[in-house]
């Protein structure tokens, strides 16, 4: 047994070596856990910062939807104060509206008597058939002529009247009015479907492009003389985001479907005076985040009240 100060001696000299530092394991195990508690904080925060940029996404592309709605359905003429507005012959001696870029520094505003504000298509880019995701909200300006020939007097004056219903407008896009959106926070689409059904099928329920419209069917009503227009909403054939070019200059198939040509557009409906498209209920967006992968549906619905938004986040 040892001595009573050798055993002192000898504990002083262990809390002495304590004093002195943590041994080369105990550093390791306290540097792991660390990194542990490092790494997991890192994850939590990024994913929560990934939710928060999903949910904030969402919500803009919900207002920019509505905002678009809102403007067809003030029927302002966009970009007046820039363009004049007047009608010439296509290739097909149809009258088209046609927009002319006004001199810098005229401060007269644009001429539109020939020509009225339809509204705006929308259309959500996917490159191929298969539904590659895309991020690119392409939004077009749909005029059309406001006034057409309803008959000729016994003196041989022509008598005009105004437009009645969509197909009688003579639809056009206005190029140079035309505004590309990008989906913020690397937001994708995955879908647009004209009914609620997941998978959305490509060939029967697929329909990348919607459009809202002035209702012209009130015989003798001027839209322009409107504050507050009420909307048709229509969508178009599923084939029209499948090969386009992203060039708008040339639009290929959604030129041809915005002017109603049937014979390079197939799928539209035929109508009281002419081809057009077909009269939706419900349009349902789905979209998805590229950082947290959460997903979310955004339906447009068109009814007696109106057009109408509703967000939820849901597996789609």
């Amino acid at each position: 047994m040892k001595e009573p100060y050798k055993l002192r001696l000898w504990y002083i000299i262990m809390l002495m070596g304590r004093v002195g530092g943590y041994t080369l394991i105990e550093v390791m195990i306290f540097l792991a856990i660390s990194g542990v508690l490092f790494v997991s904080a890192v994850v939590l925060i990024q994913g929560q910062q990934g939710r928060t940029q999903f949910s904030q996404s969402i919500r803009d592309i919900d207002s920019k939807l509505a905002q678009y709605v809102n403007e067809v359905s003030a029927s302002f003429f966009p970009s007046s104060d820039k363009y004049s507005c007047s009608l010439v012959k296509d290739s097909n001696n149809v009258d088209r509206p046609e927009l002319t870029l006004l001199a810098t520094g005229t401060k007269n505003v644009g001429s539109n008597e020939d020509c009225i504000f339809l509204g705006k298509a929308l259309q959500f880019h996917q490159d191929s058939p298969s539904g590659n995701v895309d991020d690119t909200l392409v939004v077009y300006s749909v005029l059309g002529r406001r006034t057409l020939t309803v008959g000729v007097t016994a003196r041989g004056t022509i008598q005009k009247g105004l437009v009645s219903s969509f197909a009688q407008a003579n639809p056009t896009p206005a190029l140079a009015l035309t505004d590309t959106y990008t989906l913020p926070f690397g937001t994708k689409i995955t879908s647009a479907c004209k009914i609620d059904v997941s998978p959305c099928s490509p060939t029967t329920n697929k329909s990348a492009m919607a459009s809202f419209y002035v209702d012209l069917s009130q015989t003798g009503t001027d839209p322009a003389a409107n504050k507050s227009a009420s909307l048709v909403s229509y969508q178009y054939p599923y084939n029209v985001d499948l090969t386009t070019p992203r060039n708008t200059n040339n639009l290929g198939t959604v030129y041809s479907c915005l002017t109603l040509n049937n014979t390079a557009c197939s799928g539209l409906i035929s109508g009281p005076d002419g081809p057009q498209p077909s009269p939706f209920d419900k349009w349902v967006l789905c979209f998805v985040s590229a950082a947290s992968r959460q997903t979310a549906k955004i339906t447009v619905s068109s009814g007696t009240t109106g057009i109408q938004t509703k967000t939820d986040y849901v597996s789609c």
